[in-house]
């Protein structure tokens, strides 16, 4: 417990009171495994932030949006591969956008090169 602040444990025994009615033990596993809890609520609280805006940048572009991750039915599965299709081949035609202005630009800056000015 010696590298927990004052305010950081006040809060785990908060918490702990929360759920149990009981006030911390000042047992170090117990402390620990609060402390281990709450970040991976936190990571999991960031990964729905992350998914919700996937979601969100998906419907902006008019993707299909992927399926929920966390389940395994048969909808979810598909949803995720079509949406990911979707991804995949709409990069592929960006690419080939792309690389055909690059070509245009190319062949316009050696046109230019090429003709004398009068």
């Amino acid at each position: 417990m010696s590298n927990l602040d004052f305010n950081s444990t006040a809060m785990l025994d908060l918490n702990q009171y929360l759920r149990n009615g009981t006030v911390g033990s000042g047992d170090p596993s117990s402390v620990a495994s609060l402390k281990q809890e709450e970040e991976h609520q936190l990571a999991m609280a960031a990964l729905m932030n992350d998914m919700n805006n996937i979601r969100n940048a998906q419907r902006d572009y008019g993707i299909q949006p992927i399926g929920d991750l966390f389940r395994n039915r048969l909808e979810d599965i598909r949803d995720t591969t079509q949406s990911l299709y979707q991804m995949i081949r709409q990069r592929s035609i960006d690419l080939e956008f792309k690389s055909e202005i690059r070509m245009k630009v190319k062949m316009s800056c050696s046109h230019r090169v090429l003709v004398p000015e009068a």
